[in-house]
């Protein structure tokens, strides 16, 4: 298979996952032990990437061209069809006001500096117009741009992790305390970190883009791209946590807000290494991130848009499907900022529901209804119901901690 191609697909997995949420982890998983932390890492990032499969496998088995509309209505009718999809369409439309409204913030302060004095807003309607003018051009410009970013956020990471080595502390991570339980807040923090490996939006434009002939690649795609977010996000665990005074991590880590550690870690790391290339790179990184999963939900968004064009049987001019991925999302933002902090309240149920629950049940069916389609078959059958059963647990939980 052409290496080009996995890697491609790779770093569309791996910039659709890691997204400006990375700042903000380690606030999820404070006040556990090293041990600890490693666990809850790894149990969501092999929940999302084994569900991940599952969906892939659910998306070769048909043909290419399809989206989450036409995937869903192959197994559950018209019924599920539009409810699946508009709710997936609903997720991926708050995230990408999300993220468009983190860049254009991240962009207003980062450009101030150089003395280019623009409101939010203005940042971001120049973002959204770039970025229409190159998926106008064609869609494979944003995959290679993709690609460019998380090559960058990567030489980013390297550089910012060589120059601060000299400055951590790493014998920090042998004597954190443990002031949380596992069992009590432990299914918490693991459902924030589930939402942090969560990529599903974009598999079936990975799978449209490998055509009939490289099906057996998506696989290797997938562990490649989603091994990527889990090694970044150790060594920025690893980094914070280095940096800062061991007896703050033991007392008062607990007590920051969420939203708050992502400007905590940055302002530490500045302090400590006063470098203007530490500065460089921690800039690049923020735009990188958000760029990244930008990027891939615009790409999941057209497809999605464009299947339900042709299951309409209205004719899919391209320049219209563009503008439908991206024009509606800033409009938004223009207008209306609570309104997305009001769905992604409840984004978390989302996240179980479409990228844990809904990939175990397609498959489900996929294998019943056709036991004979046993190639590239990507999990056991018995995995499939325990991932259910799991699945069913976690939307529960979540549910719960919304009242």
């Amino acid at each position: 298979m052409n290496k080009s191609i996995i890697f491609s697909g790779a770093c569309l997995i791996a910039g659709t996952t890691i997204g400006a949420t990375v700042l903000v982890l380690i606030g999820a998983v404070v006040g556990y032990n090293f041990a600890q932390v490693l666990a809850l890492y790894v149990c969501a990032w092999l929940l999302m990437t084994i569900t991940g499969l599952m969906m892939a496998e659910v998306c070769i088995k048909m043909p290419a061209g399809h989206s989450f509309l036409s995937l869903i209505g192959h197994y559950w009718g018209d019924f599920g069809k539009w409810a699946m999809s508009f709710v997936f369409y609903l997720l991926m439309f708050f995230l990408l006001c999300s993220y468009l409204n983190i860049l254009g913030h991240n962009s207003q302060g980062s450009f101030e500096k150089l003395g280019f004095h623009y409101s939010a807003d203005v940042w971001i309607g120049l973002w959204v117009l770039v970025l229409t003018i190159l998926m106008m051009i064609g869609r494979h410009i944003l995959q290679e741009l993709n690609a460019g970013f998380v090559v960058i956020m990567l030489i980013g990471f390297v550089v910012l992790y060589v120059i601060i080595m000299p400055h951590c502390h790493f014998s920090n991570l042998m004597h954190l305390q443990e002031t949380y339980s596992m069992t009590v807040e432990g299914p918490m923090s693991l459902l924030f970190l589930i939402n942090a490996f969560g990529f599903h939006i974009i598999i079936p434009t990975v799978r449209n883009s490998l055509g009939e002939d490289n099906l057996g690649g998506i696989y290797q795609i997938i562990w490649l791209g989603a091994i990527i977010p889990l090694i970044l996000y150790l060594l920025w665990y690893v980094v914070s946590i280095s940096l800062l005074p061991i007896e703050f991590i033991n007392s008062n880590a607990t007590q920051i807000p969420l939203e708050r550690w992502g400007l905590l870690i940055t302002d530490t790391i500045k302090q400590v290494s006063d470098s203007n290339i530490i500065y460089f790179a921690l800039v690049l990184l923020h735009f990188t991130f958000v760029l990244t999963s930008i990027i891939g939900i615009s790409l999941a968004l057209y497809d999605l848009i464009a299947d339900f064009f042709q299951t309409r049987g209205i004719k899919q001019i391209h320049a219209l499907l563009v503008t439908l991925s991206l024009v509606p999302s800033y409009l938004f933002v223009h207008f209306e900022t609570k309104g997305i902090r009001a769905f992604l309240y409840y984004a978390g149920v989302l996240v179980i529901l479409l990228n844990v629950i809904l990939p175990a049940l397609l498959l489900a069916q996929e294998r019943s209804n056709r036991p004979y389609m046993k190639f590239y078959q990507a999990v056991p059958t018995w995995l499939i119901y325990i991932v259910i059963i799991l699945g069913i647990a976690l939307f529960y939980i979540q549910l719960i901690d919304l009242k």
